[in-house]
């Protein structure tokens, strides 16, 4: 199936900004022959050429390397950020393109994290994973099996007394009530 990638035109008519001191750069690496962008990315050095020397060197997946060894890229930046932002810019750019079309990106951009809630690039000592209020996978796949083995218990107390799962559920649920209440010294209620 042909990609749908979106023309630079429509991206640059949307506004930007430029920042003062050394910004980061989001860049977008756009196809001569149709002027549509494959790739979005971020630069440090502002020097877009060099980075477009980089892509070539070590392209980012096989996609990326099929077309730079058929097309005509050309680098065009998107915006200018200062470090404190360019994760989100990256991201939102990238997130902007794919839901009009299409990109070579891999991940949604930034400092993309796996399963361990670690960078790409991880390097021990240099990166603390930040805090998470979000239970870690296994806290949420015990969390998901306990839940598994209560609906299959009240399933199997349902078929035994003839009553229906709701309402076994449901009178479960008033016993714990009551059972705190009467545990905390109030009386039950009426």
């Amino acid at each position: 199936m042909p990609r749908d990638f979106v023309p630079l035109s429509q991206a640059l008519a949307m506004p930007r900004q430029k920042m003062p001191g050394p910004p980061l750069v989001i860049y977008a690496m756009v196809d001569r022959s149709d002027m549509r962008v494959r790739y979005v990315g971020v630069t440090k050095s502002g020097n877009l050429d060099e980075r477009l020397r980089k892509h070539r060197a070590l392209p980012t997946n096989r996609e990326m390397r099929a077309w730079l060894e058929v097309g005509d890229p050309v680098m065009s930046p998107l915006e200018y950020v200062n470090r404190a932002e360019w994760e989100a810019a990256e991201r939102g750019w990238i997130f902007w393109f794919r839901s009009r079309g299409n990109l070579l990106n891999v991940d949604p951009g930034g400092l993309f994290r796996d399963a361990g809630g670690r960078p790409r690039g991880f390097v021990p000592g240099k990166y603390q994973p930040p805090k998470s209020d979000r239970p870690s996978r296994p806290q949420r796949e015990q969390a998901e099996l306990k839940r598994l083995i209560e609906r299959q218990r009240i399933d199997r107390k349902a078929q035994r007394t003839g009553t229906s799962p709701t309402m076994i559920k449901q009178r479960e649920v008033e016993r714990r009530v009551l059972f705190k209440r009467l545990s905390k010294g109030l009386s039950a209620p009426r």
